[in-house]
């Protein structure tokens, strides 16, 4: 059995937000193939705490949100040190669309394939 990869969804940036397992992004990750890093929160979509992402080391950043860089992720307080920071695995609206996956619509299949191709 192949252990899932493990991915923080970062959906806003200040304050920094993520998605729970139950939210609808986190279904998509789970069709998806990939485990959350946030299997529960107080609400689907909630404020995190950036210690807490680096406390559950993820192997996978994605953040649906533009006006951010990878490198800026990588700079923050002790992001440095975590396992998709030092292994070049964040992702940005580059490479998943947030229109194919923030939104219940037909193109759903499409998101779900690009959330897929960061998984590999």
């Amino acid at each position: 059995v192949i252990a899932k990869k493990r991915v923080y969804i970062e959906i806003y940036g200040n304050p920094i937000m993520s998605v729970s397992r139950k939210s609808f992004v986190g279904e998509l990750l789970d069709i998806a193939g990939g485990e959350n890093i946030f299997t529960t929160l107080p609400r689907d979509y909630c404020r995190v705490k950036a210690e807490e992402v680096v406390a559950s080391n993820p192997d996978i950043i994605i953040l649906t949100y533009g006006g951010i860089t990878s490198e800026e992720i990588k700079n923050r307080k002790g992001w440095e040190q975590i396992s998709a920071c030092q292994n070049e695995k964040i992702f940005t609206i580059k490479e998943v669309n947030p229109d194919l996956i923030l939104r219940a619509s037909p193109r759903i299949i499409l998101g779900i394939e690009q959330l897929r191709n960061c998984l590999k």
